[in-house]
């Protein structure tokens, strides 16, 4: 039995001690994984906007309107209603399947593209996107759907149109990957044809099929709403009127660049280890099987960043997920890998994958305690029969979520890094109020005068401190017209 395991994996069956230990490295990668999986099993809570707690009409003008996902609109109802959990494995399994299929056709080595795949599926953003399953998944679909189209379709130029408009219907980050795809080309070719193919065909094919997504999102968006795409202004979008603007804008990307590059190599060791793998890496290979897949993997690492400078918006740490696979295949991706590299780097590579563990654990028993805690606070404190309610009346200010929070983290141990969202804002609880099967959260603001009948209602019965019923973090303070008033105590 362990002969053909070996014999599979393409590990030394003539040392087999050295092999033992090399499966023993990969049964240790396998252990990350499914721990992540198991804290990922103990999230229910997911974001506000996630699929399952907004209506289609809604995801239609929020997000259709203002980012093109047109293809996650027509599978709204579909997504919706499976499971976060079961979804969150499919994204994982169809990135694995995808980096596992361009890993090998590098590579040539089954052992070392699956210890690739799962260092790959440790990349620490991934688990914060993973808070939106429904959302992602179709372009995760999407990305699996493109092995496919890539042996079927045989003109590149059509090949990168074709999925542009895929991906700009569900998230047009994941586009920048697709390069990845194409670089078994440059393994059975000379340096003439491999140059020819890389600045003629595949970088031009991949920049026309983004343009070609765009566009066709556009018309898209125009047909069914009469005017193009508007980013909201939640985004503090800063367009480019200027020399200023542009002067302005390439700074605050660069400055997210560094940023992001810093979240990667953040401490000595990964930095000394990143070098070392480089020069593995390199050694002895053909001069343009370095310099032009390390020229692609630069693109794609830049990609988004250069993407969104006309329009200057935050570029959050879910976003630059193709920039951390970049960075991997730059130090990793070895072509026709000999067994000594092999024996040089999967080390290399096990110690980034439990440094990455680490982190996403943190981060994910972080989420998810501080939701969990919220939402079963929230259900200790509602009457038994919550369904004569039609909706949930909040009542709180964002410092209040931001404190309890914080308290919540300090009862725990608990501490996230930034490539973790934070759950600091009302907005953000929203989701909490949600999850515990109400159909509508209204927010009304201690510090803010409304006009609103109903929060004029919350602001008296909720400072009176007569309440009906109360716990540490939750008061009740009263209903009106078939919506609970509750208080987040201070």
């Amino acid at each position: 039995m362990i002969n053909k395991i070996i014999k599979f994996l393409e590990l030394d069956s003539d040392r087999k001690y050295i092999s033992y230990v090399y499966i023993l490295f990969l049964i240790f990668s396998v252990c990350l994984l499914v721990l992540n999986l198991n804290d990922i099993f103990h999230t229910h809570v997911y974001r506000q906007d996630a699929l399952y707690y907004i209506q289609a009409k809604n995801y239609l003008s929020d997000k259709v309107f203002p980012e093109g996902r047109w293809i996650n609109y027509l599978f709204f109802y579909l997504v919706s209603n499976v499971n976060g959990k079961i979804l969150s494995l499919f994204v994982l399994s169809f990135l694995g399947f995808f980096m596992f299929f361009v890993s090998h056709k590098w590579t040539k080595n089954t052992y070392y593209s699956v210890m690739l795949t799962l260092l790959f599926l440790q990349i620490i953003p991934l688990y914060y996107f993973l808070q939106w399953p429904a959302t992602i998944t179709p372009a995760f679909i999407v990305l699996l759907v493109s092995i496919y189209f890539c042996k079927r379709i045989k003109n590149v130029f059509l090949f990168f149109s074709v999925l542009g408009i895929l991906f700009f219907g569900t998230m047009s980050n994941y586009y920048y990957l697709l390069p990845l795809l194409f670089l078994e080309y440059f393994l059975s070719h000379n340096w003439k044809q491999n140059l020819k193919f890389a600045f003629l065909k595949l970088l031009p094919a991949w920049i026309v099929g983004f343009i070609v997504g765009y566009i066709i999102t556009q018309l898209i968006v125009y047909a069914n709403f009469g005017h193009f795409m508007k980013i909201a202004s939640w985004r503090t979008p800063h367009y480019i009127h200027s020399i200023d603007d542009l002067k302005h804008n390439l700074t605050y990307s660069t400055h997210y660049l560094i940023v992001y590059l810093k979240s990667i190599f953040s401490n000595f060791s990964i930095i000394v280890l990143s070098l070392i793998a480089i020069i593995i890496s390199v050694f002895k290979r053909r001069k343009d099987l370095i310099f032009v897949p390390l020229f692609i993997f630069i693109l794609i690492a830049l990609a988004h960043f250069v993407v969104i400078i006309p329009i200057g918006i935050y570029i959050a740490p879910r976003t630059v997920i193709p920039m951390w696979i970049a960075i991997f295949a730059i130090l990793f991706f070895v072509p026709n890998i000999k067994r000594w590299q092999i024996y040089v780097l999967v080390p290399i590579i096990i110690f980034f994958s439990y440094n990455m563990h680490i982190k996403n654990s943190k981060n994910l028993k972080w989420y998810s305690t501080v939701t969990n805690v919220y939402f079963d606070k929230l259900i200790d404190v509602l009457p038994t029969d919550i369904s004569k309610y039609k909706r949930l009346v909040i009542y709180a200010n964002d410092s209040d979520i931001s404190k309890n929070t914080k308290k919540i983290s300090n009862r725990y141990s608990l501490k996230k890094d930034l490539n973790m969202g934070s759950f600091s804002n009302v907005l953000a609880w929203s989701a909490i109020g949600k999850e515990a099967r109400f159909k509508h959260v209204d927010t009304c603001f201690k510090d803010k005068l409304s006009k609103n009948k109903t929060c004029k209602k919350a602001s008296v019965v909720c400072e009176n401190d007569a309440f009906e019923k109360s716990n540490d973090l939750y008061s009740v303070c009263g209903e009106r017209k078939k919506s609970l008033i509750i208080k987040i105590n201070d």
